[in-house]
């Protein structure tokens, strides 16, 4: 099972904390032997068990290479992960370091750390370096040797990653990837890899076969979007990659802990790191491929029903209970807190909702939803639509009213454009009012943020800020003023069955005579003949040259003797319908200076009326004799009984078309 997960608004604003400290064998021209930190095996629970749990952190920041920029983070990313991970309270993973060790070494360390996992092992392993893709679009972990022209002999391929993953005999392997290559692509931050190299890709479940339990989670999917920490000044304190910071946080602070069991699972830790990442950067997006049976947990907290442990004991016991009776009067406790106007109450009550979504789905959790539905903000009006204003006018105000309790209603307006200002109500606080800058013209199509306890609302803002001209009047565009309705009467439209003589504007009869029609058919009959037989000719040719025999029981010659007879009406259809819809006419009609028009409102024909019109007139030509006899009768039944009335033949009136001269 693949999963990728959209991001949610992070309702919280946590602070973010690192815990900090010193590993021996990080500094860079060091090549210091594998650190280890020993741990006691534990579940999740924190019971000890009898497999290993060992972690194995490949850290690389510097290159031989001049093409490869030397990373700020991978040794900030190893203090932090190795501590957390190593920590017999947190992760309690016996945790390998390698650090700025040439590509085969690293190879070694990653094969017998796989190799030597056991049936009830725990192992995860954890890339932070260059990710590097080559012309076939494999995966390579870039070494302290790497050479980017020669990365088959000088880098770690993630295709032998994965072999090595997919012969571990341990209960479950997880693979953390933060890849880099590159320079920076935003303000402030370091790009941590390169080309469209998905990592996913590599690591499908088809690639890694079956019968493992393994999963794969990344800093994003196309790892162009790995981003190291805010570039700081050279001599400031270097910080850990985007990524491996919200891991690190998740983990040690159990803030990834999110149903507050004790213990964060694998599926919880891509939840939070989806948020938390796509919160501080919208422009990375982590992926996570999961296969295995049953639950991953990775580490323990110490968030146990924390948002709970906040509440009065009578309500936690309530919400925590196994009966439904005493869990509902639970909920409607909760449901009059956090819509009452106590607001820090109302905040307490809102986290042990969102607490109760998180928990296995049921009546409880489904009711916490709806609660939590009617909690968020709404504002009314959804558009604020100031309209035309003149420049330079006084800026106008509008009056944003927020509809919710009173928990949603303490948030913050954020406008997305200078020119807007927004300011509490002069009615009350609850509302706000937006207020729009007139000095620059132009169409205003911006927005505001609301932004709370609940969630953010966007709320879009129009305006048109019409300049004004030299006399100080606006630049309105204004209509011409109607012409005297005494000077010349004008006629309505005439209908298809009631049709004039008039002339057009170039003196030319409106609808042709019978003569150009037939010179325009003729025309347009001469050159499918041509064509049809030129292409019969080439038919024949091909088959002659590809060894193709003229017996009568040959069936490419039976094609081309059933063409000559019977394609002649396919060919006039396709030839009318592709002409008269893309030109108007065909090229004999543009040679008698005819066109064809939508008879209500002559204009361009439609696909329907094309093809119509080409159907009726051409299709019945594939039928020999009977076919040409059948388009002669329906043409001059049609002849007009007067010379003001046009020629409107059966496939004409099919179609509602009409044949127009076309001025020269």
């Amino acid at each position: 099972m693949v999963r990728a997960r959209r991001a949610a608004p992070d309702h919280s604003a946590r602070d973010r904390r690192r815990r900090r400290g010193d590993l021996r064998g990080l500094g860079r021209a060091s090549r210091p032997e594998p650190t280890v930190v020993p741990a006691t095996p534990r579940d999740g629970s924190g019971a000890q068990v009898s497999g290993a749990r060992r972690a194995l952190i490949i850290a690389q920041d510097t290159y031989e290479n001049p093409g490869l920029t030397q990373l700020r983070s991978p040794a900030q990313d190893t203090i932090a992960l190795a501590e957390v991970l190593g920590d017999p309270d947190v992760g309690g993973f016996d945790v390998t370091v390698v650090h700025n060790d040439p590509s085969p070494v690293v190879a070694g360390r990653v094969e017998e750390f796989f190799a030597e996992g056991r049936r009830e092992d725990a192992l995860l392993l954890h890339f932070s370096c260059h990710g590097l893709k080559n012309l076939s679009g494999e995966l390579f972990f870039a070494a302290r040797d790497t050479a980017p022209r020669l990365l088959r002999s000088t880098a770690v391929s993630a295709y032998f990653v994965r072999k090595c993953m997919g012969t571990c005999r341990a209960r479950n392997t997880v693979l953390l990837l933060d890849c880099c290559f590159g320079g920076a692509f935003l303000e402030g931050m370091g790009l941590r890899s390169g080309s469209d190299a998905h990592v996913l890709d590599t690591f499908s479940g088809h690639a890694m076969g079956s019968g493992r339990g393994w999963a794969v989670v990344t800093a994003s999917n196309a790892i162009e979007y790995a981003f190291e920490g805010e570039r700081l000044a050279e001599d400031a304190p270097h910080t850990p990659s985007v990524f491996t910071s919200a891991l690190v946080t998740g983990l040690s602070t159990g803030e990834a802990d999110l149903d507050e069991d004790g213990r964060i699972s694998l599926d919880e830790l891509y939840d939070y790191l989806y948020d938390r990442i796509r919160s501080e950067n919208p422009h990375q997006t982590p992926s996570c491929s999961v296969h295995v049976q049953g639950d991953v947990y990775l580490a323990r907290s110490t968030r146990r029903h924390h948002a709970l442990n906040q509440l009065p004991d009578a309500l936690r016991q309530a919400l925590l209970s196994s009966d439904p009776t005493t869990q509902h009067w639970g909920l409607a406790q909760l449901e009059a807190t956090v819509t009452g106007a106590d607001i820090p109450a109302a905040a307490t009550a809102y986290e042990a909702l969102l607490w109760l979504t998180r928990q296995p789905p049921g009546p409880v959790s489904a009711q916490a939803h709806r609660v939590l539905e009617d909690t968020r903000l709404t504002p009314v009006p959804t558009v604020l639509d100031f309209g035309p204003i003149s420049q330079g006018a006084p800026a106008p105000h509008r009056l944003l009213h927020l509809v919710g309790p009173p928990l949603a209603r303490q948030c913050t307006a954020r406008p997305h454009t200078s020119d807007l200002r927004v300011q509490p109500a002069p009615t009350t606080n609850d509302d706000r009012e937006a207020i729009l800058a007139t000095a620059r013209a132009g169409t205003v199509d911006s927005a505001i943020t609301l932004s709370g306890p609940t969630g953010e609302v966007h709320v879009p803002v129009r305006a048109e800020i019409v300049p004004v001209t030299g006399s100080g009047h606006p630049t309105v565009p204004t209509q011409a003023p109607p012409e005297p309705t005494s000077v010349t009467a004008v006629p309505p439209p005439a209908s298809p069955d009631s049709f004039s003589a008039a002339r057009d504007e170039t003196g030319l009869e409106s609808y042709p005579r019978l003569r150009r029609r037939v010179l325009a058919r003729l025309f347009d009959l001469t050159l499918i003949g041509l064509g049809g037989w030129a292409l019969l000719l080439l038919v024949m040719g091909l088959g002659e040259a590809v060894g193709a025999g003229t017996d009568v029981e040959d069936p490419l010659l039976n094609i081309v003797v059933g063409l000559t007879i019977f394609g002649w009406g396919v060919l006039i259809f396709l030839y009318d319908a592709l002409l008269l819809k893309t030109w108007g006419h065909t090229i004999g009609m543009a040679v008698a200076h005819v066109r064809v028009v939508n008879a209500s409102d002559r204009g361009q024909l439609r696909w329907r009326q094309a093809l119509t019109r080409a159907a009726v007139f051409g299709l019945p030509h594939s039928v020999p004799v009977l076919g040409q006899l059948f388009v002669l009768i329906e043409c001059l039944a049609a002849l007009p009984a007067s010379k003001n009335r046009p020629l409107r033949p059966l496939h004409d009136t099919a179609a509602n078309t009409l044949v127009q001269t076309a001025p020269r």
